[in-house]
């Protein structure tokens, strides 16, 4: 039954975010040809200022969904979520509302003083700043209400959303870019007004999806007691985690011309669709995973198994793809042979940084449902002793693609730490049969056929660029071939 409703799950968020990734992605070529790649620069800003606001969340919207994922089915919980929700949007609507101030006052000193900006004037950038703050603001609220559908298990309608504020978002920031002004003000304010609309959507989602109750909900900070370990521990994570991702970006943004960081913007976009393919997976499975370790531990080893082999079914074919095709991609993509010359080779090295990421996400999942981070606090924490030091070296010295080679590194400990800490603390039978099984047989089996696939590219010397496309979508098409294929046998081995 588990199998089934992952599957219908993950089927759902897989529509969902290939219609909302390749929205995007058809998208990005048209912003940086009208706003330029010191736009896109800002556009990258934008990304840290977002995933620096993650901290201040401090670990409630894991708790809140967590709790919902765990309690939702349970007799005479409804007031008790309830409470928790009305507590949580509070809290962090009032978080909300410290940062945007906080982010108007370190404006001037981020335009002035950190970005190396010689084309844009200092008050767009100034502007630019503050309207960034205000968007991440909103995305406060609105990501707790759509992980809060999501742990409710509602995939029809969270996708249905998400779906048509990518539509709007695409295509009425074209019309705006096209029709009202290409400067990057205009940019960020209809990005505001969309975020608006986001944050009332999954709010009114939220309230009718939500367990029923006759009482008021009411703010109390006493549901918190009990919780705080978990909260505390995942903050602490969270900001080891920021450190880790964004202290590449934090350093190449001052090191690098704001331009030249707009192509290091785009190629970290570019690869970023492949971690939407992933996100479907893990979105499916975390409510699911924490409810069966809860109170189904007899199955928990075969879920869990079943969960990692369909991660990597997903993503490894379409990694391999980015890496080994990534300049024809980009120049096929853009018909810009200086943007495919700029970011060809960070992309090929993230995209091998991301695949691994996301085969590692798996055991971080389990440590989540499990409700213990400590693991994830020293791992992050010994992370960044090494991590930091490199990004900052390699960046100055090799820029992007430095430290997309760092990002590499990190994704290989963490399969180490995968191996030998979290297995062995939570199915210690079971890290032999991971990191074999759900890991290195269908990498290899993958890269093997890749590098015979740009072998004979390489021979054909296809010039024509629709035979490029088909070339290419033929080896990715394959590549899930050979996935059902190496993954099928996996599972009948381990039946015998």
């Amino acid at each position: 039954v588990s199998a089934f409703l992952l599957n219908r799950s993950s089927d759902l968020n897989l529509i969902g975010k290939i219609y909302t990734s390749v929205i995007g992605f058809l998208m990005l070529p048209f912003y940086l040809k009208h706003i330029g790649a010191d736009g896109y620069g800002l556009i990258g800003l934008w990304g840290i200022i977002q995933a620096f606001a993650l901290l201040l969340d401090s670990g409630m919207t894991p708790m809140l969904t967590r709790e919902v994922a765990q309690t939702k089915e349970k007799e005479g919980s409804a007031l008790y979520l309830k409470n928790m929700l009305r507590t949580t949007e509070i809290l962090l609507l009032i978080v909300a509302i410290l940062f945007c101030l906080m982010v108007f006052f370190f404006s001037t000193i981020i335009a002035d003083k950190w970005l190396n900006n010689s084309n844009l004037p200092k008050d767009i950038v100034k502007t630019s700043i503050v309207l960034i703050g205000i968007i991440v603001a909103t995305r406060f609220n609105t990501s707790l209400y759509g992980a809060t559908v999501m742990a409710l298990e509602r995939q029809i309608c969270y996708n249905v959303a998400s779906s048509a504020i990518a539509t709007i978002k695409s295509f009425g920031a074209m019309y705006v870019l096209l029709q009202v002004s290409n400067s990057v003000i205009f940019f960020f304010k209809f990005q505001i007004l969309i975020s608006f609309l986001e944050f009332i959507l999954y709010r009114l989602l939220v309230a009718w999806f939500m367990p029923r109750t006759k009482s008021r909900a009411v703010f109390s900070l006493n549901i918190y007691r009990g919780k705080l370990h978990f909260i505390g521990g995942y903050s602490i994570s969270a900001l080891f985690v920021f450190l880790l991702l964004q202290s590449g970006g934090i350093i190449l943004s001052k090191i690098l011309s704001l331009s030249d960081f707009g192509y290091y913007t785009f190629a970290l976009t570019l690869v970023s669709v492949l971690q939407m393919m992933g996100t479907p997976i893990l979105q499916a499975i975390s409510p699911r995973l924490i409810n069966i370790y809860a109170n189904d531990k007899k199955n928990i080893s075969s879920f869990y198994h079943f969960s990692c082999q369909l991660m990597a079914f997903l993503t490894i074919p379409a990694g391999l793809t980015l890496c080994f095709y990534s300049y024809e991609i980009i120049f096929i993509w853009t018909r810009n042979m200086e943007t495919a010359n700029q970011v060809y080779a960070i992309v090929s090295l993230l995209s091998i940084g991301t695949l691994l990421n996301l085969l590692v996400t798996m055991p971080g999942q389990l440590q989540i449902a499990n409700g213990k981070t400590k693991v994830m606090v020293y791992t992050n924490a010994l992370s960044l002793a090494f991590v930091l030091p490199l990004d900052i070296i390699f960046g100055i010295m090799y820029g992007g693609i430095g430290v997309a080679f760092v990002w590499i590194l990190l994704n290989i400990f963490y399969i180490f730490v995968s191996i030998f800490f979290v297995h062995s603390r939570l199915l210690d039978e079971e890290k032999t049969r991971w990191i074999l099984n759900d890991v290195i047989r269908p990498m290899i089996i993958q890269i093997l056929f890749f590098l015979l696939s740009k072998f004979f590219y390489n021979i054909l010397d296809i010039q024509s660029m629709v035979f490029k496309i088909f070339f290419i979508l033929f080896v990715l098409i394959f590549g899930y071939c050979i996935s059902i294929y190496s993954l099928n046998l996996i599972r009948l081995e381990t039946i015998k």
